[in-house]
């Protein structure tokens, strides 16, 4: 069984990619797709980063 949420985070570029990073290194099972990074309109250092994450999750019980 899987769940999905739409993220948007805001932050410098290797904010974004470390945040990435530690969600799919997490000792649960998360998984990242479709990154859309833009630049920022006001300033240059922040990125919006639009993201999906799925969560995998196991039910006790169930082999």
């Amino acid at each position: 069984m899987s769940r999905s949420y739409e993220l948007i985070v805001v932050g410098g570029y290797h904010n974004v990619g470390s945040f990435i990073n530690k969600l799919e290194h997490y000792s649960k099972n998360f998984s990242v797709h479709n990154i859309q990074i833009a630049g920022g309109e006001k300033n240059d250092t922040a990125h919006q980063c639009t993201l999906i994450v799925v969560a995998y999750i196991k039910r006790m019980g169930m082999a």
